[in-house]
């Protein structure tokens, strides 16, 4: 038997339910959402990171060649063009930048290559991966 108070209870019960529902599935769609954009952004990764080694490997090609002092002709870093490649799509690239630094007394030769890659034009940073590589500078 059903008493005067307990009417409707069912339908506050209902109300309830879906509501619980709705915000669980609500929770699951932003988190499928970021998953599938984090996976996304894991292939734009590994595309700067190829980006960066280009850069490292068009360095250790020529590195017998490497300028060890300012104004040497073989590799101008002074030039933008010497110092960033684009891929064979306009949307990946690296810049090469050096530095010399001391480390343990001796100075070291130190050429960063960053690669970054762009996936589209409504982007605008896009995913950027380095590499370091480092030599000893032999003083004469």
């Amino acid at each position: 038997m059903i008493k005067k108070n307990q009417k409707g209870s069912v339908l506050y019960f209902a109300v309830l339910l879906l509501g619980i529902l709705f915000t669980s599935g609500a929770v699951l769609t932003v988190i499928l959402i970021q998953r599938i954009r984090m996976i996304n952004e894991m292939s734009y990764s590994i595309g700067a990171f190829y980006a960066a080694d280009s850069g490292i490997e068009k360095i250790l090609y020529r590195w017998g060649d490497m300028p060890e002092e300012e104004g040497d002709e073989v590799l101008n870093w002074d030039n933008p063009e010497d110092l960033i490649f684009t891929g064979p799509g306009e949307n990946q690239h690296y810049e090469l930048r050096r530095e010399i630094r001391e480390e343990n007394g001796i100075d070291m030769l130190i050429i960063t290559s960053v690669g970054e890659f762009k996936p589209g034009e409504e982007w605008e940073e896009g995913v950027r991966r380095g590499i370091q590589i480092s030599r000893p500078i032999e003083n004469n």
